[in-house]
């Protein structure tokens, strides 16, 4: 993955962003000249939690404000003033007074989301050419990964209950396969109909995933790059609803486990990650990172405005919601029947939880549940 350069700060007070004779000036206090609607309706109420961090809100706050200062004042490199200075405006808007984490965190913010957004212009935008040609030279410690390594799959196979399509005709399959691909390289494709070709090729799927690698598998079922076809699969292997199990075990997990304060500004699920990693003295950033993924194993990178699945290094898929994302995590260790490592006892324990599957935990994992008074749901049949 290519990364932007990182520009040092006395680099980047020392810039000269490129503007327009014609363009505003970026003004000593900038102001928030509008906002959605949707938005704007949500201050007027004074739900402030609603711009939490990787909330859509907050999201929709950051697009409008990238979109007013690049269009008006042709601004894609603001220094640190003008970053501060945009943060403030925020904080105004929401009526959020003396508060230098909420400051620095929407500061933070506004960097990442003007970062992201470069990223694309580097082959079209003269600016951001002639600065990555300026600050180009620079050479920063590589990521430690390597092709040949992947994260380790189980020596014996996953079981699955439905075989529906196991005395099906092969040349059936591979019609199912071609429709899958034509469809899905669509910009509207008809998911209601990828659908049934993706359960009838459950079986031949699962021996393909078996004996190939993620980027081959990626590249015969794309259909893994999508969360609902996914959870899906994980309703035919596991015969659950996986999302709906994380909506009614989290609140519950939440508050049967100990030594439950601390994150208190993250949503729920990023909550639970994070405090688990105290009961195991794991770090939970072999789960979330803001960095490249650490290992080839399940990783989320989180983003300004969205969460990446990473497995093997490998992008699988990409979604705004935590929630959804977690699940994803859970379903790659079982369609791509993957070992668990020594860091991500985390993510065996949810692993056990959210399928229902306690015979799938170490002892160690269930004397902690039962610690925790914390019963797993039995499976419905």
């Amino acid at each position: 993955m290519n990364e932007e350069t990182t520009i040092s700060p006395k680099e980047d007070n020392a810039k000269e962003n490129y503007t327009d004779e014609q363009q505003p000036r970026f003004p000593n206090k900038y102001n928030i000249s509008d906002l959605p609607q949707k938005i704007q309706q949500i201050i007027d109420k004074g739900e402030i939690n609603h711009f939490r961090g990787h909330t859509n809100a907050r999201r929709l706050v950051l697009d409008a404000i990238f979109s007013d200062v690049t269009t008006k004042y042709s601004l894609l490199y603001p220094d640190t003033h003008e970053y501060r200075s945009m943060a403030i405006a925020i904080l105004e808007k929401l009526n959020i007074k003396n508060d230098n984490d909420a400051l620095n965190d929407w500061t933070e913010s506004l960097k990442s989301k003007f970062k992201r957004e470069r990223r694309p212009l580097q082959q079209m935008s003269e600016e951001v050419l002639k600065r990555k040609l300026k600050f180009g030279n620079s050479t920063g410690r590589p990521v430690k990964q390597n092709d040949n390594v992947i994260a380790a799959r189980r020596e014996v196979q996953v079981e699955f209950w439905n075989k529906a399509d196991a005395n099906d005709d092969p040349q059936d399959f591979d019609e199912h396969i071609q429709f899958m691909k034509n469809e899905l390289a669509k910009e509207n494709f008809d998911l209601d109909s990828v659908k049934v070709s993706w359960k009838k090729t459950l079986v031949a799927r699962r021996s393909y995933v078996q004996n190939h690698t993620t980027k081959e598998v990626l590249q015969e079922y794309p259909g893994y790059r999508n969360a609902s076809l996914i959870f899906d699969e994980i309703q035919y292997l596991c015969n659950v609803d996986i999302e709906a199990n994380l909506g009614s075990m989290l609140p519950k997990l939440l508050n049967d486990m100990p030594d439950s304060f601390g994150f208190v500004n993250d949503l729920p699920t990023a909550r639970l990650i994070k405090l688990s990693s105290r009961c195991f003295t794991d770090s939970w950033q072999y789960v979330l990172t803001y960095k490249e993924p650490p290992s080839p194993r399940p990783t989320i990178q989180v983003t300004t405005d969205k969460f990446v699945i990473y497995l093997d290094y490998d992008a699988i898929t990409e979604t705004t919601s935590i929630d959804q994302t977690l699940c994803i995590i859970i379903a790659l260790y079982v369609i791509f029947e993957l070992q668990f490592g020594t860091h991500n006892r985390i993510i065996h324990l949810l692993y056990g939880i959210l399928l229902q599957e306690p015979a799938a935990l170490t002892k160690q994992l269930r004397l902690i549940l039962k610690e925790w008074n914390f019963t797993i749901d039995k499976k419905r049949t």
